[in-house]
């Protein structure tokens, strides 16, 4: 090695660069083609992702009120239709509750779809973890929900998607319709013990207010079983998923080039290593 080359590492410059590459060049070429034909194999034997998305928005849940269904809210109707923040942030929650995620991971038997065995130890954990890794739900900068979802196969990944929006609807109504029943069970009591007291009664004045009573009790009745029965929905979909014509990852070409690009700079590395072992060497 020629002796201007020696020299303590922080005085390096770019000459001096140049002049180990130019002595070290057919090392550090070998090892940047391998590393180039190593990361061809090995983004050819990459499995292919495909993603598919969809995009919602919330239903502000007073849209299934009895009163806003029976008009007397009509002035903001038009105002309340879409949720507001604490709507979307509820709809994220469900997104990603494990209800939702539990039953995509059983329904489409994702354990055997990502190859995993049997008797693996902590199966549902991992194929969890693996899920998660490729899912995705969060608010966009147009205050919309999205879904995205990365799979090895395009068309079940559509499905997915299109049934995490589905689930996502039926546990976010759940707590409505639940309510709804209860009150009109409630009611269908109340409206019985009335309909019992009128026909014992006696006074007509008390009869009058029994009566009145139960037309109120027999209206409320009439619209929460007509808004119990009415479809609600808590999102509206505003694109569905498809499958994917184009993978997203992996991306070959950039696998590759950083792959060159992080060989050629290594062996670089390792020749000012070299190089510097000389240098301490030379001084001893």
């Amino acid at each position: 090695m020629d002796q201007p080359n020696l020299r303590p590492l922080h005085d390096y410059q770019l000459i001096d660069l140049v002049r180990i590459w130019s002595r070290f060049k057919k090392q550090i070429f070998f090892f940047t083609l391998a590393c180039g034909l190593l990361s061809i194999i090995v983004s050819l034997i990459l499995p292919e992702y495909f993603k598919s998305r969809t995009i919602l928005y919330p239903i502000s849940m007073t849209m299934a009120d009895r009163n806003m269904i029976f008009g007397q809210q009509q002035g903001q109707a038009e105002f309340s239709y879409f949720g507001n923040k604490y709507d979307a942030s509820r709809i994220l929650q469900v997104a990603n509750s494990s209800e939702v995620i539990d039953y995509i991971i059983n329904k489409y038997d994702l354990k055997t779809h990502y190859k995993y065995k049997a008797d693996e130890k902590y199966l549902f954990t991992k194929v969890k973890e693996e899920f998660l890794d490729n899912y995705h739900a969060l608010k966009n900068d147009k205050d919309a929900i999205e879904i995205t979802l990365l799979d090895t196969d395009k068309e079940k990944c559509a499905q997915m998607v299109n049934d995490i929006a589905t689930k996502i609807d039926e546990i976010a109504t759940k707590p409505v319709t639940e309510g709804k029943t209860k009150i009109i069970k409630m009611l269908e009591v109340e409206l019985k013990n009335k309909n019992n007291e009128l026909s014992s009664a006696s006074s007509p004045a008390n009869k009058d207010n029994l009566t009145s009573e139960i037309k109120q009790l027999s209206e409320a009745l009439t619209q929460y079983k007509v808004s119990n029965n009415d479809k609600f929905s808590s999102i509206t979909i505003l694109e569905k998923a498809a499958a994917s014509e184009k993978k997203t990852k992996p991306v070959r070409w950039l696998i590759v080039a950083l792959s060159i690009l992080g060989g050629f700079f290594f062996s670089l590395l390792t020749a000012v290593v070299v190089n510097q072992i000389s240098y301490i060497r030379k001084s001893l």
